[in-house]
């Protein structure tokens, strides 16, 4: 078994070393989607193979000791002779420094170039951004909408820069400085496409989570799903198809009907 917090030392040590999960997997053979899963805490019963090749790309080595009553339990300890960071961290000042015409994310210190929305995507956005905007006038709320592209310094630091196609920011702080969103916001929203799929679905639910975003949706256009995950409350996702109403559960009466978006798809 596990000691409770061997996974919270490989993420403490990832983000020590500014490792991407990216840089983990193909450090450790582990695939990303798994190292993803281990990672975000996503994987119950994570392979022992698995984690201990996470640790040792980290320069953690696997401990164990064994009880009767216990079996082996396991934990980490730094190697001898840990290895130095060899590769180039990018920054937030590497991100603005970026030509205007590239669209890319920053996370952890890896630049991950977007590529261009699709028809559907952008039909989605346009219709959530009207239908919130709505609700949000209507209810007289202090919160505010910001489609993408809008910058969201998540964590607060030098090395990460997400763009969620949707959010929902009540703190006015957090976008006082009339540039981006400092800090988690309130409700993000991720519009899948092929190419950002697992990224969004795994790694970037697990930086959100971390962050303290409060509710996160994952709508799937190919698979006609929508996904809400409340993390505030730290309950499990709530599946939706996209001929459903999908309701919030962190803002009081938002409910969108996703069949009147379905439709017009193409």
């Amino acid at each position: 078994m596990y000691s409770k917090n061997i996974i919270e030392r490989l993420r403490e040590k990832k983000k020590e070393c500014k490792f991407t999960n990216a840089e983990i997997s193909k450090r450790s053979g582990v695939p990303l989607s798994t190292v993803n899963k281990i990672l975000g805490g996503l994987s119950t019963y994570p392979r022992q193979e698995n984690v201990e090749a996470i640790a040792n790309s980290l320069g953690l080595e696997m401990m164990d000791y064994r009880t009767e009553s216990k079996g082996t339990t396991f934990f980490v300890r730094e190697t001898r002779g840990s290895y130095q960071l060899d590769k180039k961290v990018n920054t937030v000042e590497d991100y603005y420094n970026l030509p205007e015409d590239f669209r890319a994310e920053l996370i952890d210190g890896e630049m991950i170039k977007m590529e261009a929305p699709s028809v559907n995507h952008q039909m989605i956005l346009n219709e959530l951004t009207f239908l919130i905007t709505q609700y949000l006038r209507e209810f007289n709320s202090p919160c505010k909408g910001f489609p993408a592209p809008f910058d969201v310094q998540l964590d607060k630091d030098e090395y990460t820069i997400v763009q969620p196609d949707y959010v929902i920011i009540c703190d006015k702080s957090k976008y006082i400085n009339g540039k981006n969103c400092y800090g988690a916001p309130d409700l993000a929203i991720e519009i899948l496409s092929p190419s950002t799929k697992e990224k969004d679905c795994y790694y970037k639910l697990y930086k959100y989570l971390s962050a303290g975003v409060k509710e996160f949706w994952v709508i799937d256009p190919m698979d006609k799903n929508v996904v809400v995950y409340p993390l505030f409350r730290g309950g499990m996702p709530i599946d939706y198809t996209l001929d459903d109403v999908v309701s919030s559960l962190l803002f009081d009466g938002l409910t969108i009907d996703f069949s009147e978006i379905h439709q017009m798809l193409v």
